[in-house]
């Protein structure tokens, strides 16, 4: 999940205790985004993200889903050829979620 949203793993905290059901809670160090895991079998991977953290997060989505071409550096490589980072990080939430 750490990799998806584009950020690396140096840039979490694992805290001591979990949260809502959750044994394992990764915090962002410099943004309001906290990802729990190691709940029951049915519980998945919860991800919480406070709106004031969404612009630092679609600068590290789009980081990820980018790539250098001898053409241009920095292409958008997106499935649907759609520019709209935010609109691509909804579809794909949407696909994995």
């Amino acid at each position: 999940m750490i990799s998806f949203l584009g950020y690396s793993p140096e840039d979490f905290l694992l805290l001591p205790k979990g949260a809502n059901g959750y044994k394992k809670l990764h915090r962002l160090s410099s943004f309001p985004i906290s990802i729990l895991s190691d709940g029951n079998e049915d519980m998945g991977i919860h991800v919480v993200i406070s709106g004031s953290a969404v612009p630092d997060l679609l600068v590290h989505f789009r980081a990820s889903i980018t790539s250098d071409t001898p053409f241009a550096e920095d292409v958008i490589c997106l499935s649907d050829l759609d520019n709209n980072i935010m609109i691509e990080f909804l579809q794909q939430v949407k696909n994995i979620g």
